[in-house]
This record gives structure tokens, sequence and C-alpha cells, in this order.
């Protein structure tokens, strides 16, 4: 989680988007972040174990690093576009519906500094809810080649025009 502020952070995303001259603070970027899938439509995010906050990044990297400490299970990377405040560390997932945003609420993103700050413990990194059962069980290097493949970089292939 970026670092932390004494400045003002909105309650919620339709605060942030109503406030005269709040938004201007905020830049829309793709964010990612890492669930495990529990069965169809059920879904544990990758949090912080001590506060249970999900753990968002703006770099598919760090999302690796902290999501191979954690007990291999059926997982999945998702993106989603953000409005982020480099300043304050806040972050909130972009909706364009007006009842969702005034549910959205600000989370913290977690940055480079953070990660090595939170790991110098332990493994600070867990699934929500918990690990309480087989469901997606899978070996340690399959889980280590599926990050791999969700978080490389995709080569992006041109096209000549004849």
């Amino acid at each position: 989680m970026a670092s932390a502020s004494p400045l003002r952070v909105p309650a919620n995303l339709h605060q942030m988007l109503c406030t005269p001259g709040e938004s201007a603070k905020y830049e829309m970027s793709i964010g990612y972040y890492a669930e495990r899938i529990i069965e169809d439509g059920v879904y544990h995010p990758l949090v912080l174990r001590r506060t249970n906050a999900r753990v968002i990044t703006f770099d598919k990297k760090l999302l690796a690093q902290a999501w191979r400490t954690v007990e291999p299970r059926t997982s999945r990377i998702r993106e989603a576009s953000y409005y982020v405040n480099w300043q304050t560390g806040t972050t909130f997932q972009y909706s364009s519906n007006l009842e969702e945003q005034q549910s959205i609420l600000p989370e913290q993103f977690f940055s480079h500094y953070d990660l090595e700050k939170e790991t110098l413990g332990g493994n600070p990194f867990a699934w929500e809810g918990g690990v309480n059962d087989q469901a997606g069980l899978m070996g340690r290097d399959t889980f280590q080649r599926l990050i791999d493949e969700a978080t490389a970089e995709k080569a992006k292939v041109l096209r000549r025009s004849a």
C-alpha cells in the first residue's frame, strides 16, 4: 500500500467525481489483482493478511511476487481500470454506474516499496477467507507456471499492409 498520507481522501468514488477539483488529483490507469477461483462465480482475492486489504498493483511483475507466496490454488489475474492518486496511494475502481459509484470505497495500492516493507517479517499475503478446503489445489510447479503465463507481457504482432 503506497505510503500513507494525512491528505483527505473522498469516502467513495461518487464523492471523488462530484467534489470540485477532486477528480483532477486522480488519473486513469490499468491495475491488476489476483483472485482464487472457488467455483463458478465465487472468487476470493489475494489480500494482505493483517488488514484483509485486496492487493492491487499497477505492475504485473510486482503482483506476481506477492501471488507466488500464497497456497497454490486455481487462480487468475484480473485487470481493471482505476482512478489513481499517486500522491496518497489511493485508488478507486472505475464504474460508470451512479449507484455503484456510491458503494466503491477507496483502496490503497501496493508499490515496490510496500511489497519490500511488508515481506520483511515473513509472508504477509493470503487468499481472502483462508484456505480451509481442497478446492483448486494444484502443485507448486503448476502454480508457478500459471502465474508466469498470467503475468507475461504479450508480444505485440504488427502486420504490414500489402
